[in-house]
């Protein structure tokens, strides 16, 4: 639980701002009156102990569990679990053990463990001992608040602290009406006023720390019942408490007898309690109408909207329908409510049935319904049907079942699936024409320049000796050219194959597929001196085998091509797995590249040198990044000019 917030149990919400307060108030004045206690008994004050100078004090051991409550009460708001639990166990130790005293007769000392004065002992049998009723509401708040913090609370312990509101109630209305037996049977037990009010703020505290259980669940409600209750409760406290002490104080002033003072308190009450009948009816008939007339607005909208709407209860019959229900199902009597449900839709109900069943149970069933052929108006028609569950312990459940003639959104998504199918069908017809059209243009392209390279080759063969330095250079110049513009044709060919060829995906090993790379470029590795280090731990991916083999090879290709003159070529190649992802990384020494280059040499075309400077088509990354992109992975770059390049694919883990 996180700090600053309440949740005494796994279905309560966050406390809201004004009952927080409330609660740190009640805890508060918990805290403070317990405090008081001991500093009075320890300045030896007994007037702060005694509120009511009847000789009746707060106990030190008493004061001292109080306070030990109320900071549990507020450590509650903030989360303070164990601190809580803590707190709250040792308060209901100490009534516990003090009852444990009354029952065995046995004296455990925890009388004397504290503070001891001779004051304030007036009506009891056993001086310094907290008396029954006094040690039964700490225990009772001590195991709520332990419970509280456990995230158990529930209709128990507010039960209990319902209980302990009444022992403390009693004795309140006692020193209120000068009643002492009821705070106080003489020589047996006594219960001081600070005590009384102080356990009955914990006890309210409690309570209104748990707005999701009755009674603060109606109070806080926002029905017509909550709105009463709100309104009339105070009224129903404070009456019978300033009546009855003015009738009282009137008797005790010499005004009247008690028997008259009775009939006048009778009097008074029936009266006040006639006007709060009267305002409590008129409040109730003013939201009543408010609801009736909300009722028949609902109802009017419900029965000309153009959807479906029914209840159904337990029993599956209806308890409502509008009339486009009964025109959707072409019901030949729209009045069926109070029907039974297999009744008015015999012929279907067996596929109904289950989904209703379903429904009862909490589920939220949504289905297409189609109608070949509608009973009224002939035509093919579609409907969305919804069941939404109305599942509460307050009321009978029932199942709203909303039904939605979609039938145009269904023609006009049928008409674009169609125009669709046809286009991916011309699409597809043209890819073939064009790919074949592709084959044919390069087949054409590559044999002249087949031809050219090889007579080239047979003009230096033949005639080399006879050509000066210059024609040389010039047949040498044109062999170069006829080869680049073949690689140029073969590269664009596999880029385009690439782009619209069909992957089927598999379990590939990396490492294997890096020792194939190595091998296949094992020439070009000698030839320029380069040293591949493989690192040992290759994790497997998941990809197109051929497609992820021609990644490799242009990764490690790149690397050993673009190298500083007179600069042996070395490359790390090794792998991270990261979340799922595996990434592959190619890292040499080169020559690096700029920051502002680095998005585009994944492009086509995209050179940064010249042929002389470094050979090559434009087109090698640029299959990587579409060889990714086809197998659902990602690529990049790393670099740094003059310090190397880092390249990098990621692929989900094998």
């Amino acid at each position: 639980m996180k700090p600053g917030s309440l949740q005494l149990s796994s279905d309560q919400t966050i406390l809201p701002g004004k009952l927080r307060f409330i609660t740190a108030a009640l805890g508060s004045y918990a805290l403070l009156g317990g405090l008081m206690t001991l500093y009075g008994r320890a300045a030896n004050i007994p007037r702060l102990t005694d509120w009511a100078n009847t000789g009746i004090c707060m106990l030190p051991n008493m004061g001292a569990a109080l306070t030990l409550a109320g900071t549990a009460l507020i450590l509650s708001l903030f989360g303070y679990r164990r601190i809580v639990m803590t707190l709250g166990f040792l308060t209901s130790l100490v009534g516990a053990m003090t009852l444990i005293e009354y029952i065995t007769g046995v004296n455990l000392g925890i009388d004397t463990l504290l503070l001891h004065r001779d004051w304030g002992q007036a009506a009891t049998s056993n001086p310094g001992r907290i008396g029954p009723p006094g040690a039964t509401s700490l225990t009772i708040i001590g195991a709520s608040l332990v419970l509280c913090a456990m995230n158990r609370m529930g209709k128990t312990v507010v039960t209990a602290a319902m209980l302990v509101i009444g022992i403390t109630a009693l004795s309140i209305i006692g020193y209120i009406f000068g009643a002492s037996n009821l705070y106080s049977l003489p020589y047996l037990t006594t219960i001081s006023l600070p005590t009384a009010t102080i356990l009955l703020a914990l006890s309210i505290g409690l309570i209104v720390s748990v707005p999701h259980l009755e009674p603060m669940k109606t109070i806080l409600g926002n029905s017509a019942q909550s709105a009463l209750v709100r309104s009339a409760l105070p009224f129903v406290i404070l009456v019978p408490l300033v009546v009855g002490w003015m009738r009282l104080q009137g008797q005790l002033g010499g005004l009247y007898d008690a028997a008259f003072g009775t009939s006048l308190r009778t009097i008074v009450e029936i009266a006040l309690l006639i006007g709060l009948l009267w305002w409590a009816a008129a409040a109730v008939g003013t939201r009543e109408t408010a609801l009736r007339e909300s009722e028949a607005v609902l109802r009017t909208v419900t029965n000309e909207a153009r959807v479906g709407l029914v209840m159904v209860n337990r029993d599956r019959r209806y308890l409502f329908a509008n009339h486009a229900y009964a025109e959707i199902l072409a019901l030949p009597n729209a009045d069926i409510v109070g029907q039974r449900v297999a009744d008015v839709l015999a012929p279907m109900y067996n596929q109904i049935a289950p989904r209703l069943d379903a429904a009862f149970k909490g589920e939220r069933v949504s289905y297409e319904l189609h109608m070949a052929v509608h009973p009224k108006s002939g035509e093919e028609r579609f409907y969305e049907v919804v069941y939404e569950p109305r599942i509460d312990k307050s009321v009978e459940p029932y199942v709203v079942v909303v039904i939605v003639d979609i039938t145009e959104r269904k023609k006009i998504q049928q008409t674009l699936e169609r125009a669709v199918a046809e286009r991916t069908s011309t699409l597809q017809a043209n890819y073939h024409t064009m790919e074949a059209f592709n084959y044919s243009i390069a087949h054409d392209l590559r044999s002249p320049l087949r031809a050219m390279t090889g007579f080239a080759d047979a003009l230096m063969l033949d005639y080399g000796a006879s050509l000066d330095a210059t024609a040389q250079d010039y047949v040498r110049r044109i062999g170069s050219g006829a080869q680049r513009m073949d690689r140029l044709v073969n590269d664009l060919l596999t880029y385009g194959r690439l782009a619209h060829v069909e992957l089927t995906f598999e379990k590939v090993s990396v490492e294997s597929l890096v020792a194939a790379a190595i091998v296949d470029l094992s020439a070009e590795i000698e030839k320029v001196n380069a040293r591949v280090d493989v690192r040992p731990v290759l994790f497997c991916v998941i990809a197109n085998r051929s497609v992820l083999q021609q990644v490799v090879v242009n990764l490690i290709s790149n690397g050993l091509k673009f190298i500083a003159p007179d600069v042996a070529p070395q490359l790390v190649i090794r792998t991270e797995a990261k979340n799922g992802s595996v990434r592959l990384w190619v890292e040499d020494n080169g020559i690096g590249i700029h920051a502002d280059h680095q998005a585009r040499i994944f492009e086509v075309f995209e050179r940064l040198h010249s042929h002389q400077q470094y050979p090559g088509t434009g087109i090698g990354l640029a299959l990587v990044k579409m060889g990714l992109e086809r197998m659902s992975g990602k690529c990049g770059v790393e670099s740094e000019c003059g310090q190397g390049s880092r390249f990098w694919i990621e692929l989900p883990q094998g």
